[in-house]
């Protein structure tokens, strides 16, 4: 059973470690803090989260603002919609980044959460992979491309926004919207980040040549003004 959301106006795809959190507080500045729901849905088969919290099957969602982390091909089979005037949009990242970001990140949260020198712990070392060995998983590899084929970006994207760059590509998006006013949030910066060696670039391409092939896509769309106001 489907999730109805009837008054939406705008669907915003998130993929990890794309600059997601930051934009939706951008986006709760725009449309207001009620008006913005936070929407998990990645897989055909498991529960959909609202807020956090998972929903009754069918529950409808009836916020005009939806971002979240949601596959797109699991959208448009597990949520249905107005048949017009619901804008798409997204955003990428370099994926050499993307993977960096995310390894890092991961770090950070598990560094906290076990907090070693407060708590006497030795475990850390044992439970984390190396950069090279996370890189090899195949579980994080292509993850843009996991949300998004090429031909979805295509065929119903109304923007794809780059977070390099972040600052243009945010006026561009308000001009779209027509938005009367907007206040960019950064958030979940990983202070201090190691730059991956020329070896780990290598390697991280080499494991996300779909994701390679749809980041350079959307730069050739960007630069032949295809988002532009």
């Amino acid at each position: 059973m489907g999730h109805p959301c009837p008054n939406l106006q705008l669907l915003s795809i998130h993929i990890p470690k794309t600059g997601g959190t930051s934009f939706r507080n951008t986006l709760k500045g725009v449309y207001g803090e009620n008006a913005v729901a936070r929407v998990d849905a990645i897989n055909a088969e498991g529960g959909v989260r609202v807020n956090n919290e998972e929903i009754d099957p069918g529950a409808k969602i009836e916020v005009p603002v939806v971002h979240g982390h949601l596959k797109w091909k699991v959208w448009q089979t597990r949520f249905s919609t107005p048949e017009s005037g619901v804008k798409v949009i997204t955003w990428v990242r370099d994926p050499v980044e993307r993977v960096a970001s995310q390894y890092h990140y991961l770090v950070s949260v598990l560094e906290q959460e076990l907090d070693e020198p407060g708590k006497g712990l030795n475990i850390l070392s044992k439970l984390m992979k190396t950069f090279p060995e996370f890189v090899r998983n195949p579980k994080v590899q292509n993850i843009m491309s996991r949300y998004f084929g090429i031909a979805d970006l295509d065929a119903h994207m109304d923007f794809v926004g780059v977070l390099e760059h972040r600052e243009e590509d945010l006026n561009r998006l308000a001009q779209i919207l027509d938005w009367p006013h907007f206040q960019d949030h950064q958030h979940n910066r990983t202070e201090g980040r190691p730059v991956p060696t020329p070896a780990e670039v290598d390697l991280i391409r080499a494991q996300n040549q779909d994701d390679i092939r749809l980041y350079d896509q959307v730069l050739e769309w960007r630069e032949k003004g295809r988002y532009l106001p």
